[in-house]
């Protein structure tokens, strides 16, 4: 069983196999199989073309991090260098489309927040607009010096932008 605080209000319905709910103190009690389930990772949308600048998830505390890059690519198994989209925090974009011929400037990674793992995303229009449509996978990894972590992680999808006209 796993137990969430004051997120839940209302009628609360069936949970399917494991049980109905137990509501005790605004705390609610449900079965760990539901709760897994209901875990969505981390979903980005970039509308090509537009300034992406997006809060990523918590990732909890980072203060003791040497290095912190995201990184999206079209399957797990491409290699870093084949990444589409890698942003490395206080350098900013390291490899687009594959490529290292890149502008750093063109993208950030900026933790907000150390010890919740509060980080902003953002690239540049001028970046998105040269995107495929397509769908993505990403990640963001952190380096300490005992250890090797990847908090988050999710789908990021490439989609047109409907509105043509810009005045």
């Amino acid at each position: 069983m796993m137990t969430i605080g004051h997120l839940l209000t209302g009628g609360l319905g069936n949970f399917g196999s494991g049980g109905s709910p137990t509501v005790i103190n605004n705390y609610i009690t449900i079965p760990a199989a539901v709760a897994q389930a209901s875990i969505i990772a981390g979903q980005i949308t970039i509308v090509r073309g537009d300034t992406l600048a997006v809060a990523l998830p918590l990732m909890g505390d980072i203060s003791a991090r040497t290095k912190l890059t995201f990184t999206a690519k079209r399957k797990e198994a491409d290699s870093d260098e084949d990444a589409m989209i890698q942003v490395v925090e206080g350098v900013g974009l390291t490899r687009f489309n594959g490529d290292d011929d890149v502008t750093a400037s063109d993208a950030s990674l900026v933790v907000v927040g150390a010890t919740v793992g509060h980080a902003t995303l953002t690239i540049s229009g001028g970046i998105t607009a040269q995107l495929a449509l397509r769908d993505l996978i990403w990640d963001c990894q952190y380096v300490t010096p005992t250890q090797v972590s990847t908090p988050i992680g999710g789908g990021l999808g490439v989609v047109p932008d409907v509105t043509r006209a810009t005045s």
